[in-house]
């Protein structure tokens, strides 16, 4: 077989699609019903992470990882990703999974998205053929065996969103972000539904241009005039993805082997991460004391492309970041969790079409900021608070 280079893998992509079931689209969360009622950082009562204990039509029953049993109701127009797909699937007791919706006066979540077994994993090729690649993880280097969606996979290009049924065009050595879930055969390993190849260069265009720090806002006396104990909010443009941490089991764990995505009982750098709270891994952290400093490009396995790493200001754990989904117009404060993620480049995502992923929440801060977890990333405004 030819080999062919990413670029090549890429355009070839626009053109497949002949005998190839489109996925469905990406689902989205409503920001009709968003309505943050918690104290940042804590339990956010409008998203529930657990495990399925029943199933009976359109209720469903779930332990979430404090122990406490969560009652969802799923409409006819809630949004049930499970399988890389929409809805062609239904919940089984065991399922892992994560909804967002709201609560409603009895106390149960009236579903408006829902992923079931999903998860979000980056890091380099070490084996790749037609159908199937090996990927070494950040942070870990766990290899875990990766094939191709039977429908085809959403490929991140620089025209946009392409469907490739193959991983031609990717070779040893490259590094990738991918949307799945475990495979649940006896062969293993994770199955892909969106791949988003790296750049080792990025091109600077027009559509870029806001990408970045933005001007200092500065809140100042009412007499404006600026005091040691004025406050300046530095803001920073790029794309988020959201990290599963904690040992939540609700990314893909459930059912999971042990070649496809052990429980992640890690609690991060600062020792708060949990995927179902809210939270923010930031690049430049110090520990709770202030010292320990970890830069997320210096993790072992993580080696970024020195164009994907931007100047960020240091900050510590427990520092309430303030994030805007730019698309979405919805924003909310979340405390930072951990030191990442391994800060890498894709082609122009979004709205905006950013390229330059700079950092990693939580999947309820994502999902609470319009993002659909189906698809990867999302672009984000971020602002520092700190003494002028």
């Amino acid at each position: 077989m030819d080999k062919r280079t990413r670029r090549q893998f890429l355009a070839g992509a626009l053109m497949t699609g002949a005998g190839v079931a489109i996925l469905p689209p990406v689902a989205k969360a409503s920001p009709r019903r968003l309505d943050l009622t918690a104290s940042p950082g804590v339990a956010d009562p409008n998203f529930v992470a657990g495990e399925v204990v029943d199933v009976n039509g359109s209720q469903v029953a779930v332990i979430d990882p404090d122990g406490a049993q969560r009652q969802l109701l799923i409409s006819s127009t809630a949004q049930v990703w499970k399988r890389g797909g929409l809805g062609t699937a239904p919940l089984a007791v065991g399922d892992g999974l994560y909804a967002r919706g709201l609560i409603n006066p009895a106390g149960v979540l009236d579903v408006d998205n829902l992923w079931v077994g999903i998860l979000n994993l980056s890091g380099s090729i070490v084996r790749s053929a037609s159908q199937n690649m090996t990927i070494a993880l950040d942070r870990t280097g766990q290899a875990i065996p990766a094939r191709v969606h039977p429908g085809g996979m959403a490929v991140n290009t620089a025209t946009g969103d392409a469907l490739a049924d193959s991983f031609e065009g990717l070779s040893r050595g490259d590094r990738v972000r991918v949307i799945g879930y475990c495979s649940n055969d006896n062969r293993g390993g994770i199955t892909v539904t969106r791949t988003f190849p790296s750049l080792d260069e990025v091109e600077t265009d027009s559509s870029q241009s806001d990408e970045g720090p933005l001007p200092v806002v500065k809140v100042a006396a009412s007499d404006g005039s600026v005091s040691p104990d004025d406050v300046c909010v530095y803001n920073y443009k790029y794309l988020a993805t959201w990290q599963c941490c904690g040992g939540v089991n609700a990314c893909g764990s459930a059912n999971a082997g042990i070649d496809c995505s052990p429980p992640p009982g890690g609690t991060g750098k600062c020792g708060t991460c949990r995927t179902d709270r809210q939270g923010i891994a930031w690049p430049a952290t110090y520990d709770v004391n202030g010292e320990n400093f970890c830069a997320a490009q210096n993790v072992a396995n993580c080696n970024p492309s020195a164009d994907c790493i931007v100047s960020l200001p240091r900050v510590n754990c427990g520092q309430y970041i303030t994030v805007s989904g730019l698309c979405t117009g919805q924003e909310i404060s979340v405390p930072v969790n951990d030191c990442g993620p391994c800060q890498h480049c894709h082609d122009e995502f979004g709205c905006k079409g950013y390229k330059r992923v700079e950092f990693d929440l939580t999947a309820c801060s994502f999902t609470a900021i319009g993002g659909g977890l189906s698809g990867g990333l999302i672009d984000v405004q971020c602002g520092v608070s700190e003494q002028c």
